[in-house]
C-alpha cells in the first residue's frame, strides 16, 4: 500500500472509535493483528502498544460517561491479559489461582490507565 491509502486505512480502522459511542458493541472490539500491525506500522509503535493506548482512550471515554466498570470493557482487557500472560497462568494449580492472578493483571491496568490520565489531565 502507499502512505496516502495506509492513512486512509488506519483512519478507516479508528474511525468509529472517534465516535465514542460506548452503546455500538464495536467499542468494546479490540483490532485484530493485521490492523493493530497496520496502525502500529503507522504510528511507529509496536501492535501491543496499539492495543493498549486505545484501551486506555475506550478507559478514559468510559470514565467521562461514568461507564469505567463496564463489562464489556473488562471482558475486553481482560482476554488481551489472558493472551499475554497465558503462560504464567496456565501454569497455576488452581482455577481459582489462574482467576485471582487475572483480576490481579486487570486491576494493576485499570490503575495504569487512571495514572496515564490524571496526568495528562493535570497538563
Amino acid at each position: 500500500l502507499g502512505d496516502r491509502e495506509k492513512k486512509d486505512e488506519v483512519y478507516h480502522i479508528l474511525k468509529p472509535l472517534l465516535q465514542e459511542n460506548i452503546q455500538d458493541d464495536w467499542f468494546f472490539k479490540p483490532l485484530s493483528s493485521d490492523e493493530a500491525a497496520l496502525v502500529g506500522a503507522e504510528l511507529l509503535i509496536t501492535p501491543k502498544q496499539v492495543h493498549i493506548v486505545l484501551e486506555l482512550f475506550k478507559y478514559h471515554t468510559l470514565v467521562n460517561k461514568e461507564d469505567a466498570n463496564n463489562k464489556k470493557f473488562r471482558i475486553m482487557v481482560k482476554r488481551r491479559l489472558l493472551q499475554e500472560n497465558s503462560q504464567e497462568i496456565h501454569s497455576l494449580p488452581t482455577k481459582k489461582a489462574k482467576q485471582d492472578l487475572l483480576m490481579q493483571y486487570v486491576e494493576k491496568s485499570f490503575v495504569q490507565y487512571q495514572k496515564v490520565i490524571n496526568k495528562l489531565s493535570a497538563t
